[in-house]
């Protein structure tokens, strides 16, 4: 295959297509990333809400009524806003 030769402008179109493909794929892993640490979060709350919900109804007897669903809720969702603060305080000290 014979050589080709550049010109200066040809040269810099490449140089700017390898970068942009360089940053394309760099922000690919990051959302990859970002996805799988995502969906390992959601299915950790899954397993916190089920543990809890056991937790909760040791003191609260279970049933199909309306407000025990309510009263379940509201407690999981104070105890998961006081961890998230706790986190995110913890994580801002450093």
């Amino acid at each position: 295959m014979p050589k080709v030769k550049l010109g200066k402008l040809e040269k810099i179109k490449i140089e700017k297509i390898k970068k942009e493909a360089k940053e394309f794929r760099k922000e690919l892993e990051n959302r990859i990333i970002t996805l799988i640490v995502s969906a390992f979060g959601f299915v950790t709350a899954l397993a916190w809400n089920d543990a809890m919900t056991s937790w909760i109804n040791t003191f609260i007897k279970p049933g199909d009524v309306w407000y025990y669903k309510i009263i379940n809720a509201i407690i999981i969702t104070l105890i998961s806003a006081i961890v998230i603060y706790l986190i995110v305080k913890f994580s801002r000290r450093k």
